[in-house]
This record gives structure tokens, C-alpha cells and sequence, in this order.
């Protein structure tokens, strides 16, 4: 295929780079930003944003405007449309004149500063509320949510509007707008343009019109901008592998631009994000300049995540595993991208446009050579799901489309279902459910009974002998490589005589380095064949022979050379402090991919970027000098891509290509012909662990030792697991505008996988800070709308809660369900994570937005206005949408976790045998449920509850005030008022319902308390 033109897309990608800064000197013409001298030089003289776009391209990066020029078609072709989507198409250019007369209009109406400079960004979700979405949640929801219905009548909803802007009644424009946008101000569904560093990344939050108002910075965005495109200037050449630079930039513009929006008074409503609208003009391009016409959605769609993840049957090292499990899931899908992207003509990573949940959606150009590249990819999926005995991905392509069938206006605008960009969504889905169909009689494989070498010590897979061969990463353990074993496993896990498959050998791996990670450095090498681009995994077995035999000889640890060892310890010096470093290797042969993860055991101090990029130095240079010798005589066949990833960083990511950190690394690799490209890697570095000291082959005080807690160190543990409600139906929705379906992507990207990570970061440090480091939770899995983890059971119930109110709220108005299984330590893990993922869908099924905790969720009563049902879910508040408010607010997760706290379960101790008694009281047949919901009138029923009411009303009397002092206590810790006990004049069925509600509360501190856990 012919190559992408990367300086089109480069210039794609800057086509809007003049907005924020024509924004930012407006508000300091008004006084709403601070004066920047050095940014108004660039800014003074030019007259829109197009001019400062221009200036900025010549003075900071040293591009001609004259060179935009030439590929100013390209991009105006691709920028129409999208553009369009705001909801005034080319053909309506007319009300251009007269919009700036509306935004005056629509400030006046609204009562609120309404215009490009001063409006916050709409979340694309405020079409939720157009729509009948929030009466299908909770066990009373009152209708199903489906997007075709909801599509339908939004559709009828804007008709007028649509009418009037077809005329140019400008009047009639401001009032159907004014309209929309009142009811919306004070929901909070709006977003602050802010640069998205740490610090705001993690406090971000959906709001109201006039609170995000207060928060937008326009002054840090545009310094940050200016800032990164003069550092790339310096880092890259311009002339030549430009493909790493736009893919470093786009990294820094979803940091700076998501929350910017795009258009404000040229809009319908100001709800796509600047940085959505770039990166998909930028797809669009790099697939013309591939020379097609046509596009084609691609989806990668992965499949068996929770058996490959959860595939330990053994407690030993299983908490690694799993972890490690899940990051490989991660590297693997990245890896797999990678080379799709390749097999396209080298499309950059714009043409990612969603990436959810193992799930990556492309825009990839039509192509007459399109069964070639399916081939070829196929048999890299088959070849990786053989050696990994798990995680296979379906490929599947939407139909044909152009720029015009992307055209919002022919969905809004056309009477038939499912027209313009939604036909293309809907052509995608049924063409992935028909190839799953077919892919799952090919998920399989055969081994041949005399080939197995034995079972593996965690997972029980067989292993072959093949796996512990040349080329192959299984490991036998033996006498001579135990201390190796320990290390990657924990003292004492496997044993001399064992084996491991490559999967668990890499996980193992994967999960010892994830504690603390501060960099991942991805390699992948492709070659030629017959014209076509393929993975190299004899390449990428050499690198990884040469970087151990390179890192060896650097390990002080190491007396010998050993082949198979994937982990190695260094020492580093940065200002001063040491750093014992962790360097793990994780090849991908069938991938052409070998990843490098690096951890430190002691938190990094200082600038976090800037020292973790110091201390990486040595490991690039270890890469740079193996891949020198790999490719030495096949320079001309064999092409490379580093991808350097920050862990957990944010917008200051850029840091570690200034001169004194990767400036110089990043050169001598370009120097080589191997593209590279900076940006940021996600996912959860925290792991409970012990500081040992040992005396073994040391003299005097002995040397400290971390070791990582294993799951059969807990008494219990807990797997959790969070799911958005009705996200495929949602996503469909916002389809009909791909600029509003990417912005939602995005969004959910940033604001619910990367604060989640942050979270647990923040989490983390508490937890060390406090000496408590053998607990906190492990992050799982985030991807998407889906996030589990699990560890001890008490950390699990109190993070699940931080993320529901730090993180989910965000992107309100969706709903998220959940729950918890909460089992022995000793209890298969593949099982667990199987009743978790049957629980949530049960969870979903009597209420979405619910929760429950297994084994502790009790049945309760709810009255669905004047109907009553018997339910499992609990809410997450008591104000919770969609849901009637709780009979009690110690029926909610909120209140849970309060009374789940350290300080609050040391008062509550005093009041165990009032609790134990409340817990067995409280305990219903499903009989005596629906006979107190009034829907069991049989008299053995009503019997049965008339017993259980005098026992209730005997030890309410016998134990009145130690139950009175309960009920204040739970109130101050909750607060929650209510009685749990029965008193004189109250009617008794009422009060027991009230304490039915609230046994789950009961039976998790009682627990807590038989458990004698602080």
C-alpha cells in the first residue's frame, strides 16, 4: 500500500491549533486571563484563528504556511464534514454573518456569558436527557432505553431548529437553541477547558454551566502548546520520521484540547471536544493520502480476557499472575494495533478513533488488497492465542463509506431510521457478531498428548515441551534456576521439578514489575515478505537474547549468564538518591513485539517525569546498542518503532524529551532510521507488599527484602466489577455524529480509565504513608466503561465506593452497576471472576445502577410507588437517579463504607451482640418477603411474619436502650436516623422493613468484627 503523507496529517492535526489562543487573548481583553507576554507575541498582530494558526506554524515549529498550503485540500475535504457536525453544514455559511449576533441573543435568553471564549465544554451525554434513559434504571424503572426509539425522538425534537437554520431565521435559531441549552445549565454535564495535568486530571469533574465557568484556564493550555511544539521542534526533524511526532503530539493535544470545545456559537450545542474533532480530521487524512477515496470502520474485538486473566487454579502467586495477565492483555492489544496500523500504509495512531474495553475501533482506507492484509492478520492472532493458549481478537469491517455518508446532517435531518454514519456503525456491529459466530468454532487448539511436558504450577494448562525450548519462554524449574523462580513467584511458590507455560512465565513477570512501574519501552520489528508487512519474531527473540545477555552483565545480583531470564535489578543514582531498579522483558514474538517494563521498589522523589526518565538512560541505552547489532546488514528490510510511555503521568509527559532527560536517547535512535514516538501508559502500579529483613549470605544487620502479598495471605478476599448500563445502546446514539462518538470515546478514555488509575495511585500512597503497605486494592482491569479489581475484601468495598463518587459521577448522567464476590483466599480465581461477571449481569437485569455484595447482599423490600418488590440490588446512594429513595440510607453503598472504616468499627465493637441479634432477625424466607410486601397473603405466611415480629419486638424491648445508643451511633457514622429497632407506637411492620434493608450493613460489620480485623 502507498505510505501515509504524515506532514497532511501533521497539518491536520494543527488545522484548529489557533482557537484556544484566539480564545485566551480574548479573555485577557476582557480580564478573564492573566497577561502573558511571551504568548501575545504570537498572537498580537493576527486578525482569526487561521492567522495565528499560521504564525504559530512558522515561528514555533519552523513550517512554512506556503507547505500547509499544499496540503490544504486534503485537510479542507476532511474538516467539511467534521465541522459540519456541529450542526451548521457548508451550504448554510450564509448565517456565518448573522451568528455572532445569536451568541448575543442566546446570552441574553439564557442569563449566562455565552460565547467561544467564555463557554464551558457540553458532555455529548446531555442527549441522555432528551431521552427516556433515566426511567430504565433501578428495580422501578418504568420503560427499556434503546437507541432507535431515543434516536427518534431527539430526531423530531430538533426538527424546528433545523428548519430555521435552513431558512436563516436568525430569531428563530436563538429561541429553539436557547431552548435546548436552559434546560441544561444547571445539570452537570459540563466540563472546564483546563490542561489536564495530574493535579486537575484527578479533581476534574462534570458540573454546572456556571461552576465550570470559574474554572476554565485558557492561559495554561496555550502555554502548554506553545511549550510542547517548541520541545518536539527540538527532538524531531521535521524532514523526516515525522510519524513518531504526531503521534507524541496527539498524546500532548488529549491532554490540553479534550475539554475544550471545538465550536461554541457556529454549534448546535458546544459538545464536541477540540481534541476528538483534530484527531478525526487527522484519520480522515491520513487514509486520503493513502491514496483511497473510501473508508472502512476495522474493529479489533478481544475475546477470552477473563479466562486468559483469570485462568489460576492455585492461590500461590496467583495474585501476580492475574495482575501481570492483565497487563499483557494490555501490551498484546497495543502490539496488535501497532501492527495494523503498519499493515495500513503506516497510519498513525489519529486513526485509533475508540479504544475501549479491548476493543479498538480504526479508520483504515479501502483497499483492493484488503484479503492479503486480513490473511496476514489472521494468522498473527492464531499464532499469538496458540502461544499465549488464550486471548483471540475478531476483525471485523464496517461497509464502505466516504466523507459524505459521515454527514451528521443526513442523520438529523433524514425521516428514516438509522441513516448517514449510523447505517456505517450498524453495518459494523452485525458484520463482528457474524464473525464471532464464525471464530468460535476456530478458538481452539490441540495438543498432542506425548508433547506435554507436564502442568503448570499455577494455571494446570499443559506444557509442552516445545514451550521450554529455543525461541519459546516456558520455564522448568531446577535447583540451578530457583533463585530465579523466587524471584518472579515469591519465596517458596514453585518447586525444583515444576513447570510454567510462557504465559505464566511473562505474567509472572509482568506482575513482579507492575509494582511501582515507572516506564514501558515497546519495540516491534516488521519485515518484508512478498509485499506485504509482517512481524518478525526471529528479530525479536534476538533483541531479547541480546538485552539479557547486555542487562546480565550490568545485574550485580548475576554471577552467570541465564538465557532464560526475563527479570534483572539495577542500581541507578538520579540527584543524588539511589534507586534499586526492576527491568522486566516481555517478548511478543508473534507480534514482532518485545516490551520493556521498568520499576522502581521505593517511590520515585522529586519531578516524577523527569527522574524516572533519568533513570531509564542506562535500559535505552542497553535497547539502542541491541537493536544496533540485530539489524546490522538488514537495515533496508527490517523496520522498527520504539514507543516510549510515561507510566501514570499526564500533560507533563513532554518533560522527558527536553535536553537532559530522553532528548538526546530519542535522537540517536532517529540517527538509526528507528521512528520513536513519547507518550503515556495507564494502568495500576500498586501492589500490598512486606520489607523483609534478612541475614542470608550477609553479615552484620542483614539487607531488606520486599516481597509482594499473595492472595492466601488474606483471611478473605474481594473481586469487584463495574459496568456502564446500556453502553452499547448509548454509543449508537451518539453515533449519528462520528465527531460526538469519538468525543464520548475519548472521554470515557480519559475521565474513567485514567482517574481511576489516579485514584488508586492517590490510594496507594495513603496506604504506605500509614505503614499499612500488605493491603490496599489491585486495579485489574480498566478499559472503557469496565473496571475490576479485587484483593482483600475490605480495601475492595472501600475503593469501590471512591469510584463510584470520584470517578463515575463524572460522567453523569450514565449509570454504572457493580458487584462484589467476596470469597475464601483459597478459592479459584477463574471461578470468582465467572460468579462476579454472572452476579453483574443479574445486577443489571432487577436494577440497573445497583449493587451487590455476595455472599452479604440481603433481599429488601422497595415500593415502586404504590407496587412493592422483593429486590437483591442496593443503591450506591440514597439520592441516587433513577432509583426510589431507600427505606433506609444504611441501604446504600455510601453508608457501607462508612461504617466499614477503621475509627468506626472500633465503636461499633461495643454493640456486637446487638448487631448479631438485629442480623438474625432480620432474616426472611422469601415467604415471609412477600408476605411484609403485602404480596403473600397464604396464612402460613402471614403466620411465619407474625413470629418473626414478636421475636423482633421482644429483644427491642429487652435490649431498648443498648439498641437506641446503636441507632445513634450508626446515625452519627452514616447519617442515617433511623431507628433499627422497634419502638412503642410504631408500626412493627414498617420498623422490620426498615431492618431488613439494612442487614447487609449489619451482616458486613458484624463479619468484620468476628474477624478481628484493623
Amino acid at each position: 500500500m502507498r505510505r501515509v503523507d504524515y506532514h497532511a496529517v501533521l497539518y491536520g492535526l494543527l488545522h484548529d491549533i489557533g482557537k484556544p489562543m484566539l480564545r485566551y487573548r480574548m479573555r485577557v481583553d476582557e480580564g478573564l486571563e492573566e497577561y502573558s507576554k511571551e504568548i501575545m507575541e504570537y498572537l498580537r498582530n493576527a486578525k482569526n484563528h487561521e492567522e495565528i494558526r499560521d504564525t504559530i506554524l512558522k515561528e514555533v515549529l519552523g513550517l512554512s504556511p506556503e507547505s500547509y498550503r499544499l496540503h490544504e485540500e486534503k485537510i479542507l475535504e476532511a474538516d467539511e464534514i467534521t465541522s459540519a457536525e456541529r450542526g451548521l453544514e457548508a451550504e448554510y455559511s450564509k448565517l456565518r454573518d448573522i451568528w455572532k449576533g445569536i451568541e448575543l441573543d442566546l446570552s441574553r435568553r439564557l442569563g449566562v456569558a455565552y460565547s467561544h471564549h467564555k463557554s464551558p465544554m457540553l458532555s455529548p451525554l446531555w442527549l441522555l436527557l432528551k431521552t427516556n434513559y433515566k426511567d430504565s434504571l433501578g428495580p422501578c424503572a418504568k420503560s427499556s432505553f434503546n437507541a432507535d426509539d431515543a434516536w427518534s425522538n431527539i430526531r423530531d425534537s430538533l426538527k424546528t431548529l433545523m428548519k430555521s437554520i435552513s431558512s436563516g431565521d436568525a430569531e428563530r435559531i436563538s429561541e429553539e437553541l436557547a431552548e435546548i441549552l436552559k434546560a441544561l445549565i444547571s445539570e452537570p454535564v459540563w466540563y472546564p477547558a483546563v490542561l489536564l495535568n495530574e493535579k486537575t486530571l484527578t479533581e476534574i469533574k462534570a458540573s454546572n454551566y456556571l461552576d465550570a465557568l470559574k474554572e476554565i484556564s485558557y492561559y495554561s493550555i496555550v502555554k502548554y502548546l506553545i511549550d510542547t511544539l517548541k520541545t518536539l521542534r527540538e527532538a524531531y526533524d521535521l524532514n523526516h520520521r515525522v510519524r513518531g511526532l504526531i503521534n507524541t503530539l496527539l498524546e500532548a493535544l488529549k491532554y490540553s484540547l479534550l475539554t475544550v470545545p471545538s465550536a461554541v456559537y457556529l454549534a448546535l450545542a458546544p459538545d464536541i471536544s477540540l481534541y476528538s474533532h483534530s484527531k478525526l480530521v487527522s484519520a480522515y487524512i491520513a487514509a486520503l493520502s493513502s491514496g483511497s477515496k473510501a473508508f472502512r470502520l476495522m474493529i479489533l474485538d478481544a475475546r477470552g480476557i477473563q479466562d486468559f486473566v483469570s485462568a489460576p487454579v492455585k492461590a500461590k502467586a496467583a495474585s501476580r499472575v492475574i495482575r501481570g495477565r492483565s497487563l499483557i492483555t494490555e501490551l498484546v492489544t497495543n502490539s496488535l494495533a501497532n501492527y495494523v496500523l503498519e499493515l495500513y500504509g503506516g497510519l498513525p495512531n489519529t486513526n485509533i478513533i475508540s479504544s475501549e474495553g479491548g476493543s479498538l475501533v480504526l479508520v483504515v482506507p479501502q483497499t483492493s488488497e484488503e484479503d492479503k492484509l486480513v490473511k496476514a492478520l489472521e494468522e498473527v492472532i492464531r499464532s499469538t492465542y496458540e502461544r499465549l493458549k488464550g486471548l483471540w481478537f475478531t476483525i471485523a469491517y464496517s461497509k464502505p463509506f466516504t466523507l459524505r455518508d459521515a454527514r451528521y446532517f443526513s442523520s438529523l435531518t433524514s425521516d428514516k431510521d438509522g441513516a448517514g454514519f449510523m447505517s456505517v456503525l450498524e453495518s459494523l456491529e452485525n458484520e463482528l457478531a457474524t464473525k464471532k459466530s464464525l471464530d468460535n468454532a476456530r478458538m481452539r487448539f490441540e495438543i498432542e498428548e506425548d508433547t506435554i511436558l507436564g502442568f503448570d504450577a499455577i494455571t494446570q494448562e499443559p506444557v509442552t515441551a516445545g514451550e521450554v525450548s529455543t525461541g519459546f519462554y516456558g520455564l522448568k524449574v531446577s535447583e540451578d534456576n530457583l533463585d530465579y523462580a523466587n524471584k518472579i513467584a515469591g519465596p517458596n511458590k514453585l518447586e525444583p521439578g515444576e513447570v510454567i507455560s510462557e504465559a505464566t512465565h511473562l505474567s509472572l513477570v509482568a506482575g513482579t514489575c507492575s509494582r511501582n512501574m515507572i516506564y514501558l519501552v515497546s519495540t516491534h520489528i516488521y519485515e518484508d515478505e512478498e509485499n506485504v508487512l509482517r512481524p518478525s519474531p526471529t528479530l525479536i527473540n534476538k533483541l531479547t537474547e541480546e538485552l539479557i545477555t547486555e542487562l546480565s552483565h550490568e545485574s550485580k545480583t548475576l554471577r552467570e549468564l541465564q538465557k532464560y531470564r526475563l527479570i534483572h535489578e539495577l542500581e541507578e543514582t538520579v540527584n543524588d538518591s539511589s534507586y534499586k531498579l526492576t527491568v522486566g522483558l516481555l517478548p511478543i514474538p508473534s507480534l514482532g513485539s518485545l516490551h520493556v517494563v521498568v520499576s522502581v521498589r521505593d517511590a520515585v522523589s522529586g519531578d516524577y517525569v523527569s527522574v524516572s526518565s533519568m533513570l531509564i538512560k542506562k535500559v535505552l541505552m542497553k535497547i539502542h546498542e541491541a537493536l544496533t547489532k540485530v539489524r546490522s546488514g538488514i537495515e533496508d528490510r527490517a523496520l522498527v518503532r520504539v514507543d516510549l510511555k510515561v507510566v501514570n503521568a499526564a500533560s507533563d509527559f513532554i518533560k522527558a524529551l527536553t535536553p537532559g532527560n530522553l532528548q538526546d536517547y530519542v535522537s540517536n535512535f532517529l540517527k538509526k532510521d528507528i521512528d520513536v514516538s513519547l507518550g503515556v501508559f495507564h494502568t495500576g502500579t500498586y501492589h500490598p507488599h512486606h520489607l523483609l529483613i534478612t541475614k542470608e549470605k550477609t553479615e552484620g544487620e542483614g539487607i531488606p527484602v520486599l516481597t509482594l502479598v499473595d492472595l492466601d495471605e488474606y483471611p478473605l478476599v474481594g473481586l469487584a466489577k463495574i459496568d456502564a448500563d446500556e453502553l452499547g445502546e448509548i454509543k449508537k446514539l451518539v453515533s449519528f455524529s462520528p465527531s460526538r462518538l469519538v468525543t464520548f470515546s475519548d472521554l470515557l478514555t480519559v475521565l474513567l480509565s485514567i482517574k481511576t488509575h489516579l485514584l488508586s495511585l492517590r490510594h496507594s500512597e495513603e496506604y504506605v504513608k500509614s505503614g499499612s503497605t500488605g493491603r490496599g486494592p489491585i486495579m485489574l482491569y480498566v478499559g472503557g466503561d469496565d473496571v475490576a479489581f479485587y484483593g482483600h475484601w475490605i480495601d475492595v468495598i472501600h475503593i469501590l465506593y471512591e469510584v463510584y463518587d470520584k470517578v463515575l459521577k463524572t460522567m453523569y448522567p450514565l449509570s454504572f452497576s457493580s458487584a462484589v464476590v467476596v470469597e475464601a483466599s483459597d478459592y479459584p480465581l477463574l471461578e470468582l471472576y465467572s460468579r462476579v461477571a454472572d452476579l453483574l449481569r443479574k445486577v443489571k437485569t432487577e436494577g440497573k445502577g445497583g449493587l451487590v455484595i455476595e455472599p452479604f447482599t440481603s433481599p429488601r423490600v422497595v415500593k415502586c410507588g404504590e407496587v412493592c418488590k422483593v429486590v437483591n440490588p442496593m443503591n450506591i446512594w440514597s439520592n441516587q437517579t433513577g432509583w426510589p429513595q431507600p427505606l433506609t440510607k444504611l441501604a446504600t453503598l455510601e453508608a457501607i463504607t462508612s461504617a466499614l472504616r477503621d475509627t468506626n468499627i472500633s465503636r461499633l465493637s461495643e454493640y456486637r451482640r446487638e448487631i448479631q441479634l438485629l442480623s438474625i432477625v432480620g432474616v426472611l424466607s422469601d415467604e415471609e418477603l412477600r408476605a411484609l410486601c403485602g404480596g403473600n397473603d397464604r396464612a402460613s405466611s402471614l403466620y411465619q411474619l407474625v413470629r418473626r415480629e414478636v421475636t423482633y419486638s421482644y429483644i427491642s424491648a429487652m435490649r431498648e436502650d443498648r439498641l437506641a445508643e446503636l441507632s445513634r451511633l450508626l446515625g452519627e457514622i452514616t447519617g442515617s436516623a433511623e431507628r433499627l429497632h422497634h419502638a412503642a407506637g410504631e408500626d412493627i411492620r414498617s420498623c422490620l422493613t426498615r431492618l431488613v434493608s439494612a442487614k447487609t450493613l449489619l451482616d458486613l460489620v458484624l463479619t468484620r468484627l468476628r474477624l478481628g480485623e484493623s
